[in-house]
């Protein structure tokens, strides 16, 4: 398969984001997995590298219970950066989250395309990304 964009994974915790880093390399539908524990830090990285992002699709994969900093909390901070990596930037929630008020809120959220169900399954990726 070739190499489609560029992948950032928020999520606090650290088993989820090794496997999901690990299976996004696996999938080979990315020339960049990057991951981070909490969203400031990864906000700060895309700021320090909006060049590196320029020309290339990301897809961001946004954890919506974290403790710091949640999902929907950083999907705001993410409103405030360019445009020009937005316009190529698509996030999907990534939760294991049985709150209806959670699923509801992230469904309808007009910054994110939609919530996936922890654990990540690569075939519903794939169908997302339409790569089926």
């Amino acid at each position: 398969m070739s190499q489609l964009t560029k992948f950032i994974l928020i999520d606090d915790n650290e088993i989820d984001t090794k496997v999901n880093l690990n299976l996004l390399k696996i999938m080979d539908v990315a020339d960049e997995c990057v991951g981070f524990l909490s969203c400031c830090p990864a906000l700060d990285y895309i700021k320090e590298n909006l060049n590196l992002y320029e020309n290339h699709k990301c897809i961001i994969l946004l954890d919506i219970q974290m403790p710091e900093v949640d999902g929907f909390e950083c999907l705001e901070k993410y409103g405030d950066l360019p445009d020009s990596f937005k316009n190529n930037t698509q996030v999907y929630f990534l939760s294991s989250t049985i709150d209806e008020n959670d699923i509801k809120r992230a469904k309808d959220n007009p910054l994110a395309v939609t919530i996936l169900e922890k654990p990540l399954d690569v075939f519903v990726l794939k169908k997302h990304l339409g790569l089926d």
